[in-house]
């Protein structure tokens, strides 16, 4: 069966490619380096190719340094640009060590924003809650970070309660982009950029329930546009105002992020007579409003909780994480966001695969980089 499926494949290259060809091809997806071509890695992934098993081919390059050093870090430095543009340029900081810990050590993905877990080096110097210099020192050096990366708890070195721990959302990096100033609507901006692959316009709806929207969101906006805030802010601040509760005893003092559990930070009070009937906040309870208008599809089972822990496993478990995930996978390993209705189809089973894979990362890029679209860059199914 699978030499058949490795002459269907062959099939649908250009003649020109050959078994070597293809393992370069999708060593390089997987690393963003170039091997030599008699290299030991590239004759073994040549071999199971040439016997129809490409998955054991992507196999052996995730375990390869080139994949964590390079092609996993600059996946995940993308999820720390604050522009949301997908930059590698970003150093490498606790955020993003952490989800290539997670995908090392085949930790279930789901709990990326509920655990009591970050990665540091075991390198010096020190890993501090105050500075990135860590992190920075060690990629200045070239740690091997396949070797070098250790799981630490967030509760220990911040000194808070393992259940306030929550993952990515409880990183130095996030908070600094996130709880620093502001009203930490941004952190939920964030979440949606990085973890839904959306933006805020894109998931605006005005036909949510409004009850959570903040003092601070004038009611009328504009006087020459009476309804623009029930047609058009409260589309956005809704969704917004009913998670960020969730952060409201978080903040980010330019240099450490800060729990304070005995209040709700002041930055959620500010203008409060902008809309002097808007909600008042006075815990950190969210409310999930993704499951009406048009991120219906994004199917939440966790509606309403307390804390950043509780709220990053409502993200985590909705089905658009799995498929933003998968989305962010196929473009890194295709070169392209998937526009086709096949393509879009392809990454819905990427997504149900994820999850039924208990939603491990490493093997969503050994099955992405092993499949017909990405080897061939045709229209071919995962093989």
């Amino acid at each position: 069966m699978k030499v058949l499926k490795f002459l269907i494949l062959i099939a649908s290259i250009s003649f020109a490619q050959t078994s070597e060809d293809i393992a370069i091809k999708m060593y390089s997806r997987l690393t963003e380096s170039i091997p030599a071509t008699n290299s030991s890695i590239i004759q073994t992934m040549k071999g199971h190719i040439q016997n129809g098993d490409f998955l054991s081919a992507a196999k052996e390059a995730t375990q390869s340094n080139d994949f964590y050093n390079i092609g996993l870090k600059n996946f995940a430095k993308s999820f720390t640009d604050v522009n949301n543009e997908g930059s590698i340029r970003m150093p490498l900081n606790d955020m993003s060590a952490t989800i290539i810990g997670f995908t090392r050590d085949d930790i279930d993905f789901s709990t990326i924003l509920s655990a009591d877990t970050f990665y540091r080096l075991n390198t010096t110097p020190a890993f501090s809650i105050a500075n990135n210099t860590h992190y920075e020192s060690a990629e200045n050096s070239y740690a091997n970070l396949k070797t070098s990366l250790v799981a630490d708890t967030i509760s220990s070195v911040n000194n808070f309660a393992p259940s306030k721990a929550a993952g990515l959302l409880t990183t130095r990096a996030f908070a600094a982009n996130s709880y620093e100033a502001g009203t930490n609507r941004a952190a939920v901006n964030n979440i949606m950029n990085q973890f839904f692959c959306k933006t805020m316009e894109q998931v605006q709806d005005s036909t949510r329930p409004a009850t959570r929207v903040a003092r601070d969101v004038f009611i009328v906006p504009n006087p020459t546009i009476p309804h623009l805030f029930q047609t058009r802010c409260s589309g956005c601040h809704g969704l917004m105002d009913g998670m960020r509760g969730a952060f409201a005893h978080y903040h980010f003092n330019e240099r450490t992020m800060v729990y304070d559990d005995s209040k709700v930070h002041d930055k959620y009070s500010i203008n409060a007579t902008n809309n002097p009937t808007g909600y008042i906040t006075t815990d950190d309870s969210w409310i999930n409003l993704l499951n009406y208008g048009v991120t219906e599809s994004f199917k939440s089972t966790l509606l309403s909780g307390k804390g950043a822990k509780s709220l990053g496993t409502a993200i985590t478990t909705s089905k658009q994480f799995s498929v933003c995930m998968s989305q962010r996978v196929y473009k890194k390993l295709c070169l392209k966001d998937p526009s086709t209705t096949s393509e879009k189809n392809y990454i819905l089973n990427l997504a149900n695969e994820f999850k039924n894979n208990s939603y491990n990362m490493k093997k969503l890029f050994e099955s992405a980089a092993s499949s017909a679209r990405c080897i061939t860059d045709s229209e071919g199914g995962a093989l």
